[in-house]
């Protein structure tokens, strides 16, 4: 288990907690302990939160951390389940498929105007920063064949099984927000495969 599962492990079961007790418990460097705090908060998971009381270290309040509404239990992926296989039935063509993986990846990125008219570069930080809000922990990589983007998580991972049309969704979101052909080239396969990635076809 990677240390950002299990901040959000324990986060699960303890209303709050702060750098230190977390590196006690984790047995991790709190230097190590800030940086995945940090990343988990610019993610979206957790939030800082004023405790109850005030905890102080050499005369500074300790800052305290608990899960986002986006990481506390729901029972959204039943839901998202049940609604897909209404939306989206198995013996379903696949030309009358696309057109609706396609409205739903405009929408999921709809509160991001695309501006194709910017540079790519500058499209691909903000189409990693607008996915990292998602829950994506988004990057992208300069390749010499064309870009490629990662996903280091995958937010409807426990779907991929039962949802495989998932995978073109986000593919489609990348296509429609870059106007550039992409290619799926990896899937997160757990514990084996930890990232996904999709590369984007360099203009001709």
């Amino acid at each position: 288990m990677n240390t950002q599962q299990a901040i959000l492990d324990f986060l699960q079961k303890h209303p709050s907690v702060c750098a230190e007790d977390l590196s006690q418990t984790l047995l991790k460097t709190r230097a190590n302990i800030q940086y995945h705090l940090k990343h988990l908060e610019t993610a979206g998971l957790i939030e800082e939160v004023r405790p109850a009381a005030i905890i102080k270290s050499q005369g500074r309040p300790r800052k305290v951390y608990a899960l986002s509404s986006r990481s506390r239990p729901t029972n959204f992926p039943h839901l998202a389940d049940a609604l897909l296989k209404v939306l989206i039935p198995f013996n379903i063509s696949p030309e009358s498929i696309q057109p609706l993986l396609e409205e739903i990846a405009r929408i999921l990125l709809s509160t991001t105007p695309i501006q194709t008219t910017l540079p790519l570069t500058k499209r691909l930080n903000q189409l990693a920063k607008e996915l990292s809000a998602q829950g994506y922990q988004a990057r992208w990589e300069a390749r010499s064949t064309g870009p490629s983007v990662v996903f280091r998580n995958c937010p409807y991972y426990d779907l991929l099984s039962q949802h495989p049309e998932l995978c073109q969704i986000d593919a489609a979101m990348l296509q429609n927000f870059l106007a550039r052909d992409v290619t799926h080239q990896a899937k997160i396969q757990r514990p084996w495969v930890t990232s996904c990635r999709f590369n984007v076809r360099n203009q001709v």
